[in-house]
């Protein structure tokens, strides 16, 4: 799993700083697997989340 921190550049950064800061807005690249592991810790702001079990 990787985090990036979206400011005037993208830098790497932890889940922990996203997690002590939820001003930063980021990217996350992460497997089906980690997706089904950790989707709690994302808030994704929209009423529907990927479902890895309903792929068309």
């Amino acid at each position: 799993m990787s985090y990036y921190c979206l400011d005037e550049n993208m830098r790497v950064c932890t889940k922990e700083e996203l997690h002590e800061q939820s001003g930063y807005q980021y990217v996350t690249v992460l497997t089906t697997h980690e997706w089904n592991r950790e989707r709690d810790f994302f808030d994704m702001g929209i009423e529907l989340e990927p479902d890895t079990e309903d792929i068309l």
